[in-house]
């Protein structure tokens, strides 16, 4: 059983209310409940203490917080160099 992460009472009512009308779940009850207020899968296992902290935190189970903190996509360096050549810029 995990516990939430200690907030102060008008931030936990906040963070209940913005979960709950997203995702219809108590983020307390999810979080105590090893469950994830995404996807309603387990969220007992995790790959690290950074990533079992976030789940106390959001509720978030780890295959969750993967696509949510997905790295994006290397950017091409010469994207800008090639846009304004293509609209006679440089």
């Amino acid at each position: 059983m995990t516990q939430p992460s200690k907030k102060s009472n008008s931030m936990n009512e906040f963070l209940e209310d913005i979960i709950f009308n997203v995702f219809d779940v108590s983020r307390k009850a999810s979080i105590v409940g090893d469950v994830c207020v995404m996807c309603k899968g387990d969220a007992s296992a995790f790959t690290d203490e950074l990533s079992e902290k976030e789940f106390t935190i959001s509720g978030m189970c780890q295959t969750c917080q993967d696509e949510i903190f997905e790295d994006p996509p290397v950017e091409n360096p010469d994207y800008f160099s090639d846009i304004s050549k293509t609209f006679g810029l440089l």
